[in-house]
């Protein structure tokens, strides 16, 4: 009859069974460290290419925004020509200029700010390394002065709407009308108007002189959007070191 020996199994004592939970222990904890570590980097370059198509979007803007307040300041110096011939005899009026005048206040150049950037960094403002800026309250201030900046855009369109077109459908000639918007010097063809009396000059005088103001606002909100650009690249730049110049 066979006997069947069982290999006996040496009993780990405390201390090992100790060392061993602690070698656990400390390998999941480094793996933690580890992963914390690298989805801490992945964030920040994250942050970073974030940060960097925001500055270029912002300079665009600013680019932009110069155009627009260029063209705003000639309406401001149209505005006044305009304003000067309208003070002036309607018998001897130069009503060929004044349709030319009334023709460039027809239009207007506006600010479309960039936008992707923006969305793409509020929607990741639980990162740390935007939670624990300031680029919340920037991005704020900026977006709130292009609203202002859209309200008097707006508000200009409105006027010219309301006030500038009505006059040219009352009197001008559709042989003028034609040459200035559809011809490519953007030039009327005589000094020709229809039903033309001095109270529609005193009237148009009156609502040019409203437009100047508007355009005059529109400049100065189009630089403080301008500054606010400028001071937010700057706290980008300072702030996640992107080393811009």
């Amino acid at each position: 009859m066979e006997v069947h020996h069982h290999p006996e199994v040496e009993k780990k004592g405390f201390k090992e069974y100790l060392l061993e939970g602690l070698m656990i222990f400390v390998a999941v904890t480094m793996g933690f460290f580890a992963e914390s570590i690298r989805e801490n980097i992945t964030n920040k370059e994250h942050v970073q290419q974030l940060c960097r198509g925001f500055v270029q979007e912002l300079r665009s803007d600013t680019a932009r925004l110069d155009k627009v307040m260029a063209a705003h300041q000639g309406y401001v110096k149209n505005d006044d020509s305009l304003l000067v011939l309208l003070q002036q005899p309607m018998a001897g009026m130069d009503t060929r200029k004044l349709q030319q005048l009334i023709g460039n206040s027809y239009s207007i150049k506006l600010f479309q700010g960039s936008s992707g950037s923006i969305n793409a960094i509020k929607s990741e403002l639980h990162l740390k390394q935007f939670s624990s800026s300031g680029i919340a309250n920037y991005i704020s201030d900026y977006q709130f002065e292009e609203d202002i900046v859209k309200h008097v855009e707006d508000l200009e369109l409105q006027h010219i709407t309301s006030h500038i077109q009505p006059f040219c459908e009352a009197h001008f000639t559709t042989a003028n009308m034609s040459a200035y918007f559809f011809s490519k010097n953007q030039r009327v063809a005589d000094g020709r108007l229809r039903n033309l009396k001095q109270d529609d000059i005193e009237q148009l005088g009156v609502n040019v002189s409203i437009l100047k103001v508007l355009h005059l606002d529109a400049i100065e909100h189009q630089d403080s959007v301008k500054q606010e650009a400028v001071r937010l690249i700057k706290y980008i730049n300072d702030r996640f070191g992107l080393d811009e110049k």
